[in-house]
């Protein structure tokens, strides 16, 4: 899998340092803990973390890790109970879900709203993904081996304590990680590869542990590190920890493993799309690009205040009226009135609520039937309209005198006018030039104002069409 940065590295299908299963996963992802001047205390509080998952047999564990903006999160379930063993992972692109049965791994990927199920061989791309991943349940063995290679890292020095302290109901534990610290031959012997992201892109991770005094899980936890250069951070907590197995979903009806795999290399392309479009100052036009062309109406959710434009264009580009759902009540009866005109299907009014929204969206079909009743009863008279001309205006009209009597609005915000208009949500990628030009008076009209910029930002989108 190719990664685009440490978030992803942390928090893809827990294949690196995914914080799972309190700091049994944490420690053995990051490494142990080092020296203190209260070493006794810092290592005791530390074992007993890694200890304190000992002897579980059935469990239910979830767990959460958020990126350093707070935007995107991964939510983990670990269920396992005597005879089998499942993980989800529910991501802001897609869910995936693997099934470990006795003879058997059946990996699912729900994504664009359909779920797709298939029997993973040893020889598919997914099976060294599983394998990690089921090393990360529980296990008396597993704890015991990372007890042995914490030992290790103590001895080496490569962790340095800040202290132990109360906060709350939690006992906090902080330190900080320096593989740098450790020879060649200790990482391997702990199991980490010299060439490792984790070692190659960071010299150092400084932790914050929130443990809880009773159960000795930790609960929470924050990572803060300087990745290539720039500094970032990660969050994550745990929102359920049970010794009693949930019940397991069910599995739907298996497909080919290829269709699998292709939804999960074609999600994680969108993924990394996502993460550029948020680090993009007109990040929610980025995204709502993005899920039109896609088709994956869920990334909608991170385009802020573009959410249900974002929604509504999507839905209209899937031909899917069940997303108009998804809105508040206004915005509900607006998207079936967009369905209902740009499908030209007046079925579609019938599911407004608003008696307003609901009169007009007839009324524009009822109108619409008056006239071409009107155009057909008159082509069999063999009555031909005569349009009145106008009479040319002998005063010129002013829409405006300052920037301040021109408004934005439209679906996409790209209409400049002196009034509020409303129009189908059709985004267009010329849209994305509207952030080098601003709405203003121009010559007593109302129009985007021609920046060189915004010009030769419309003209690059002209050349494309020609």
């Amino acid at each position: 899998m190719k990664m685009e940065n440490l978030f992803y590295t942390f928090l893809s299908l827990g294949v690196v340092a995914l914080v799972a299963i309190g700091v049994y996963m944490f420690a053995e992802s990051m490494g142990g803990v080092g020296h203190h001047e209260d070493e006794t205390e810092a290592e005791e509080l530390f074992m007993s973390t890694i200890k304190a998952s000992f002897g579980y047999e059935d469990y239910t564990y979830v767990h959460r890790q958020t990126s350093e903006d707070g935007k995107l999160e991964l939510i983990d379930t670990y269920i396992r109970n005597e005879s089998e063993k499942y993980f989800k992972e529910d991501g802001p692109v897609y869910s995936s879900e693997i099934y470990y049965k006795e003879n058997e791994i059946i990996v699912c990927m729900d994504y664009k709203e359909e779920k797709n199920c298939a029997n993973i061989s040893q020889n598919s791309t997914f099976y060294p993904i599983a394998y990690q991943i089921s090393n990360k349940f529980f296990s008396n063995q597993k704890i015991n081996q990372l007890v042995e290679n914490n030992e290790i890292l103590i001895e080496g020095g490569a962790i340095v304590f800040h202290g132990v302290e109360k906060e709350g109901a939690y006992n906090v534990l902080r330190y900080t990680l320096d593989y740098s610290k450790l020879s060649i031959e200790k990482l391997r012997e702990i199991g980490i590869s010299p060439k490792d992201p984790v070692i190659l892109r960071a010299k150092e991770y400084n932790y914050t542990l929130w443990i809880n005094p009773e159960t000795n899980f930790t609960m929470k936890q924050k990572m803060n590190y300087v990745d290539l250069g720039i500094p970032r951070s990660s969050e994550g907590e745990v929102l359920l920890l049970s010794k009693e197995a949930m019940e397991m979903p069910e599995i739907s009806e298996l497909c080919e493993e290829e269709k699998v795999e292709g939804l999960f290399y074609d999600g994680n392309d969108v993924f990394n799309k996502l993460l550029n479009c948020m680090k993009q100052n007109q990040s929610e036009l980025c995204i709502m690009s993005l899920a039109k062309d896609k088709n994956v109406i869920r990334i909608c959710e991170y385009a802020e205040e573009k959410r249900d434009t974002c929604i509504v264009i999507t839905a209209l580009k899937m031909e899917n009226a069940e997303y108009c759902e998804l809105l508040g009540l206004e915005n509900r009866d607006l998207c079936y009135q967009e369905f209902a005109y740009s499908f030209e299907n007046m079925e579609y009014c019938d599911h407004i609520i608003n008696q307003s929204i609901f009169e007009e969206c007839k009324g524009l079909f009822n109108e619409s039937m008056e006239n071409e009743t009107i155009e057909e009863e008159s082509a069999e008279n063999g009555i031909e309209e005569i349009e009145e001309e106008e009479e040319p205006s002998t005063e010129e009209e002013v829409e405006c005198t300052s920037d301040s009597e021109c408004i934005v609005s439209g679906c996409s915000n790209e209409i400049c006018a002196s009034e509020q208009l409303t129009t189908t949500c059709e985004y267009k990628e010329e849209y994305q030039c509207l952030r080098l030009t601003s709405c203003g008076c121009v010559e007593g009209a109302c129009m985007w104002k021609p920046t060189i910029e915004y010009e030769e930002c419309m003209k690059s989108f002209e050349e494309v069409e020609e």
